[in-house]
């Protein structure tokens, strides 16, 4: 049986993660943040030989600016969430844009 567990990260993102992953009202649901991070709908049924990761973009890109948008490999089963947000509001924004517009592999 697999068992999943959810940790609260204690980093400076880790406010708008929480609040991010449990926004009932909002236009991407866990389904959709799961297939954006591993391909999958589903988790498998005897789970991953690999357990999923979070990792948050600090560093700058090849263009020095840091990502606005999340990121994901989806081969080391890791969601990658931006760190440059100042709100809220703007985090989901561009979660939100960057998960659903991602539909297959590839960058939003």
């Amino acid at each position: 049986m697999v068992m999943y567990h959810i940790v609260r990260l204690e980093t400076r993102a880790s406010r708008p993660v929480d609040l991010f992953f449990s926004d009932e009202d909002g236009d991407v649901g866990l389904v959709a943040i799961l297939h954006f991070a591993t391909g999958a709908n589903s988790p498998p049924p005897r789970g991953w030989d690999t357990m999923p990761k979070l990792e948050f973009l600090h560093d700058p890109e090849f263009n020095q600016k840091k990502s606005l948008f999340p990121k994901a490999n989806t081969c080391r089963l890791v969601l990658q969430l931006p760190t440059v947000h100042d709100t809220f509001e703007k985090f989901k924004e561009y979660m939100t844009s960057g998960i659903l517009n991602a539909k297959g592999f590839g960058y939003a």
